[in-house]
Formats: structure tokens, sequence, C-alpha cells
């Protein structure tokens, strides 16, 4: 069945282009040595991003040509956020499930972000800090007691690598700083065990964020009475 929507492709070769063309409802791909080409419908990135409506709705040369170059994103990460627009387009805001991996949640976002799509960008910064919300001192150290330390290890590694992403990427500092706190609540004898084999930077902000949670605060140096 053919689309009475105006359509946008996008083509990578380390940029993506976007074209005006009628296509079917479900997106097509076309890939051609390092390009890969994206044809989705203008109406609905135009709905909520302000990046693709000023491109494609405004006085922009992409107006005219309904190209859009994209530079420095990969294809994976492209394709993902094109599936979370549709799927937050066709799908009743109720029913939308985020994805539940720390990194695509934390991708999407950026994406959001770079394109201004407004609503995914506060979807997905809620469903980031739900995510750390779980990371509680008391949630795990039941989690400890019940589990394997090769388990624990495991949303240890899960922690750093959200914090990585954070930096690498240059995304806010509440962000990279959620990180920290989720794995700093961890129980003291588990972050023992495994701090040797995180990277200096995240062990340092985590044993710091540790070592004050157990801190006097009624100790105060001579100067500040």
């Amino acid at each position: 069945m053919q689309s009475d929507r105006q359509g946008v492709s996008t083509t990578y070769s380390g940029s993506t282009p976007i074209s005006d063309t009628t296509t079917t409802p479900s997106l097509t791909r076309r890939v051609k040595k390092f390009c890969q080409e994206f044809f989705v419908h203008a109406d609905i990135f135009c709905e909520h991003s302000d990046y693709f409506k000023s491109c494609l709705r405004g006085n922009f040369a992409e107006a005219q040509t309904q190209r859009v170059e994209i530079e420095d994103i990969s294809i994976e990460d492209f394709a993902l956020w094109v599936n979370t627009v549709y799927r937050y387009h066709f799908i009743p805001h109720e029913g939308f499930v985020l994805e539940p991996d720390l990194i695509q949640i934390l991708t999407v976002w950026r994406l959001s972000d770079r394109f201004i799509h407004k609503p995914l960008i506060d979807q997905y910064k809620m469903r980031l800090e739900d995510l750390l919300s779980i990371f509680t001192v008391e949630w795990w150290r039941k989690y400890y007691i019940d589990h394997a330390a090769s388990d624990s290890q495991r949303y240890i590694n899960e922690l750093q690598m959200g914090y990585r992403y954070c930096r690498a990427h240059t995304l806010p500092d509440a962000f990279s700083d959620g990180f920290v706190t989720a794995c700093a609540n961890c129980p003291a004898q588990l972050y023992a065990t495994y701090a040797s084999l995180l990277d200096a930077e995240f062990m340092r902000l985590v044993s710091v964020r540790i070592v004050m949670r157990h801190a006097n605060k009624n100790l105060i140096p001579l100067q500040e009475l």
C-alpha cells in the first residue's frame, strides 16, 4: 500500500541525507558501500523535531532538495533513533515502551537532544532517572546477599559503561553523576573486591562518594567554627 506522506531519506557515508519521495509506511534502507539511505516520512520527523522542521520546512536548501546530511552518527545509532521516532508516533503514549538498555537509552536521548525532539528528550531523561534510582543502598544490600558476586559485578560494569558513554559524548553532568551515585551505593565489601578493575577516574569519583556517605557530618575543621 502506498502512502501519500512525503518521505525523508537519510544516507550514511559518515554523513546522512534526506529526500522527498512517496514511500510506503515502513522504513526502507538502501546500502551502497559505506553509505546507507533511510526513507522515512517527513511529516512524522517534522512533527516534534525542531531540527528537521527547520531543515525541511524552513528557508534552507534542504527544504528544496528534501535531503539532509547528518554526520558523525553511526548507522546503528541512527537506525535506533528512527525506530524510536516511529514507535513514539504510532504507539499510544501510555503504551510506549522504552528501551531497557542503559546505553540505548543514552543514545536515544543524545540524538533526541541533537535533533531537538522535545518529547523524546523528556521521556528518555525520565527513563534514565527511573533506572538509576533503582540502585539504592537498600537495593544493593539485598541484591548482594541474594546473588553471586559476579552478578553484582555485572551491574558495576554497566554503570561504568554508562559513565564512560556520558563523558565520551559530553552528556549532562547530572547523567554521569547519576552513574557515580548508583555505583557508590553498593556495599563497601563489594566495591573493595572490584574497585581495582574500574577506570581510574570512575574509581576515584565512586570512592569519594562512598567515603563521604560514611563521613561524620558533625566533624567541622577548626577554621570553619
